[in-house]
């Protein structure tokens, strides 16, 4: 009798574990199964462009993030379609190639460079480090020539929702950032020129983030070296400078600066280096603009 009760409750016991089991694999496939319904849900992709109120698509399925930089399209100068913005939503800059029909020519239109937030309407909905995901709206109008408001220009409109994935460009960490009046501030877009009429090789890198403000970094790039620079306004080379727009009149105030310039390394097409300098309004004395803290690598095109 006793070994009949012991097998009955060895029994029970066998049945309570198997039902602990079996309850523990469907938990364990029930999260399973949620986890891969939320992943497919975070797939789902919408990208919607229009151009003077034309749908124009582009079938983009996800976007990339290098550094600070979120874009959708080719990050290339040649690119057909470009948006690009940091984490924070701070717009860098739409460019957009239009092909007339019939054959006709293919022109590229850009947001306008200047105070860019002031004429183009980019709205950070959403960004997600954790699923890896981003949202946004714009709308805005796009020109044959980004410094000229009196330009040919395209309205443009769309939205989109998008994974994205993060990776290392060849040249890694590019950035320019530095602390304005005290408030942190970082370029979102920039481009360069040269002294074409004095020495080629004087070049300009001009950055620029979406608000008033425009830092300039002066050097040349057939003799320029290493080194600690202590720079006036009145430098041609080896320094930097800010700007500031007026959108009433579309025009930059550049300000006299004076500072201290370092560049730690300069090589193949990049520049690195950190910078503190103060600016005065050449107008208006008492209108001071403390730039601390700054640090820049940078690339740049070798020829043009």
């Amino acid at each position: 009798m006793v070994n009949l009760d012991l097998i009955n409750n060895f029994k029970e016991n066998i049945m309570k574990i198997s039902n602990y089991i079996f309850y523990f694999f469907i938990i364990i496939f029930s999260s399973c199964s949620n986890n891969d319904s939320n992943e497919n849900t975070n797939q789902i992709a919408s990208f919607d462009f229009n151009v003077n109120g034309i749908s124009i698509g582009g079938g983009f399925t996800k976007a990339q993030k290098k550094s600070h930089t979120i874009h959708i399209g080719t990050d290339r100068n040649d690119t057909s379609f470009l948006i690009s913005f940091d984490e924070n939503g701070h717009f860098g800059k739409i460019i957009y190639t239009h092909r007339e029909p019939n054959g006709g020519p293919s022109k590229t239109f850009t947001s306008f460079r200047n105070f860019s937030s002031n004429y183009f309407d980019f709205q950070l909905l959403s960004y997600d480090p954790i699923k890896k995901r981003v949202q946004a709206v714009f709308n805005g109008y796009l020109y044959r020539d980004p410094s000229n408001l009196n330009s040919e220009a395209k309205f443009v409109n769309g939205s989109f929702d998008l994974p994205y994935e993060e990776y290392v460009p060849p040249v890694a960490n590019i950035i320019n950032q530095a602390t304005i009046n005290g408030e942190y501030w970082r370029a979102t877009n920039k481009y360069q020129s040269r002294d074409v009429d004095e020495d080629f090789h004087n070049i300009v890198l001009h950055s620029l983030s979406d608000d008033v403000f425009k830092i300039m970094l002066y050097f040349n790039d057939a003799t320029g070296t290493a080194g600690v620079n202590n720079f006036s306004n009145n430098d041609l080379i080896k320094k930097v400078q800010i700007a500031k727009y007026n959108a009433s009149n579309s025009t930059y105030t550049f300000y006299n600066c004076t500072g201290t310039l370092i560049i730690t390394n300069i090589w193949g097409n990049c520049i690195q280096g950190t910078y503190s300098f103060t600016g005065v309004n050449p107008t208006n004395s008492s209108d001071i603009i403390t730039v601390d803290n700054g640090k820049f690598k940078l690339d740049y095109d070798l020829f043009n």
